[in-house]
């Protein structure tokens, strides 16, 4: 049989433009070659590669991929579990690694897509080969053997030890996903709603063309509801000052961690005041206590808190909401907000999930963030095994 050949052009006039093709058909690995063009600029003593993500969402990255110095291209055989998928977003990245070992991106990756056709044996080999991978998954859980890639490295986790970060023996959290699948998430505000209920370190780092040295930028890692009812000061108004005063039917909030450049949105009309990182006054936003205005834009670069008051009458706190959004969503619990300080590289330490709603926020523009969290692993067999059986497979575990 014949091999189909794509070709995509690696130039700085072609970076911007996302490619899409057709990959073949779907199961047939091997039958079609990637041919990368690289332009004379990005040939030379760099390294290549692919990134793309399975169907369980994982990113997958390529090894090293070799240039044909003779033609300028690089080639690479598509796999089975890039032909698995309908439909694959990939990125194709050079870098180069400096005098200090340190990987530096040599190109805005090249974004291209691939769609794979249906055979007549897609469906029964699609189900064949999940059925068989699910059960074993569920059957290893269930007799504790499980052993998944989590984000506290590469450590296995037998039944009856202990999580070190939460103390809780795994044997006794198996079914609230205590060994996790590592996952990764990016983008310039992060919302993720399958973080594992144990909770964990998370890996993140920044990154910014504007930027070579991240001394001093912070990020805010929060549950959905930033709102802490525990830090409320009872009986107290806030004045056009931002100072607390005494009053019969106010409650104040306590100090509320947000990041600039963000919108965010309360359940219910409030005064609210800004505040800088030192947690001195910047302005105050006075409302009528009937006004039906509730969306909050946080847009003064200096801007690191805000507090708010509210009429005892319309709530005790304990059914506040203030999340990062311009909409109302349903009420949950409050679960944690914390702001935390990147090196100078961009690196942040210490940042610990939060589950099982995670909001990830840095407080500038043209920052993006890139977070290595645990899924929760039930989520994660819901989901295959919800496409199992939209397949027409079997799952019985």
């Amino acid at each position: 049989m014949e091999r189909k050949i794509i070709s995509i052009d690696i130039s700085p006039e072609s970076l911007d433009e996302a490619y899409k093709d057709n990959g073949g058909v779907m199961w047939e690995h091997n039958a079609v070659k990637l041919v990368f063009t690289i332009a004379p600029e990005y040939a030379g003593d760099y390294r290549y590669y692919i990134e793309y993500r399975s169907a369980i969402g994982a990113k997958v990255r390529t090894e090293y991929l070799t240039l044909d110095e003779a033609t300028s291209t690089v080639s690479y055989d598509i796999p089975a579990a890039m032909s698995s998928l309908k439909c694959v977003e990939c990125l194709f990245n050079i870098v180069n690694i400096d005098n200090d070992g340190r990987t530096v991106q040599v190109i805005k990756p090249k974004k291209f897509y691939l769609e794979f056709d249906y055979s007549p044996d897609t469906d029964n080999y699609l189900c064949r080969v999940n059925d068989f991978s699910v059960n074993a998954l569920l059957e290893a859980i269930r007799n504790g053997t499980f052993k998944g890639e989590t984000a506290y490295g590469d450590k296995e986790y037998s039944p009856g030890s202990l999580n070190p970060q939460s103390g809780i023996a795994v044997s006794q959290a198996l079914g609230l996903a205590g060994n996790a699948v590592k996952a990764s998430v990016e983008g310039t505000a992060i919302s993720v709603s399958d973080v594992s209920p144990l909770k964990h370190s998370l890996k993140i780092s920044l990154s910014s063309e504007e930027l070579s040295d991240y001394s001093g930028a912070s990020l805010i890692v929060s549950g959905k509801n930033f709102y802490n009812n525990l830090e409320k000061e009872e009986y107290k108004n806030l004045n056009e000052n931002g100072e607390s005063v005494s009053s019969d039917t106010m409650n104040v909030s306590g100090f509320i961690p947000v990041a600039p450049n963000n919108v965010y949105n309360v359940n219910f009309c409030c005064n609210w005041i800004f505040y800088d990182e030192n947690k001195k006054f910047l302005r105050a936003n006075m409302l009528y206590k009937n006004s039906a205005k509730r969306v909050i834009n946080v847009n003064e670069s200096a801007t690191r808190y805000i507090r708010f008051s509210y009429h005892r009458e319309i709530s005790d706190g304990s059914d506040i909401q203030f999340e990062h959004s311009v909409m109302q969503s349903a009420w949950t619990p409050y679960s944690g907000t914390k702001r935390f300080y990147a090196d100078s590289e961009g690196n942040i330490e210490g940042a610990l999930s939060v589950s099982p709603d995670m909001v990830i926020l840095p407080d500038a523009s043209g920052i993006t963030v890139n977070c290595e969290y645990c899924r929760d692993l039930n989520k994660v067999i819901d989901e295959l095994k919800n496409a199992i059986n939209e397949l027409g497979g079997n799952v019985s575990v």
